[in-house]
């Protein structure tokens, strides 16, 4: 039962995660001038619970693809010199940790991250509109 329930916990920890991330990158590519986007890149993480960010520490993959993917919304953040290699690093480290096995889940944030393709804006899925 303790494991069911530990499932149950990371799973609805990476769920929030992407739900919060998605919605963020929805709403700077729907608001390219926004003058404050560090607000809204640096706040994911400041909404990401513990329960996740301990999966990103163990290195558990389904929570490495979710911050890869974070650095999509990190690359909406680059006018300090100082953070404008972060999504390209950060992104770099996660696919050697992942390997060739999650490639197809790290096509999409690579493309953005590397320069492959730009990101149109993408308006707020109802999936992921709040509740």
């Amino acid at each position: 039962m303790h494991s069911a329930s530990v499932c149950r916990e990371q799973k609805t920890a990476c769920l929030h995660a992407v739900k919060s991330l998605f919605r963020r990158i929805a709403v700077l590519s729907d608001n390219l001038g926004d003058p404050e986007p560090g607000k809204i890149v640096w706040g994911w993480g400041l909404e990401a619970c513990q329960t996740f960010l301990d999966l990103c520490s163990a290195r558990h993959p389904v929570a490495l693809v979710i911050l890869g993917h974070f650095t999509v919304l990190m690359s909406y953040n680059q006018e300090h010199w100082c953070l404008r290699d972060w999504p390209s690093g950060l992104l770099s480290y996660i696919k050697g940790l992942l390997g060739d096995e999650w490639e197809d889940a790290m096509k999409w944030p690579g493309g953005l991250v590397f320069g492959i393709e730009t990101l149109a804006p993408i308006g707020l899925p109802r999936l992921l509109a709040p509740a």
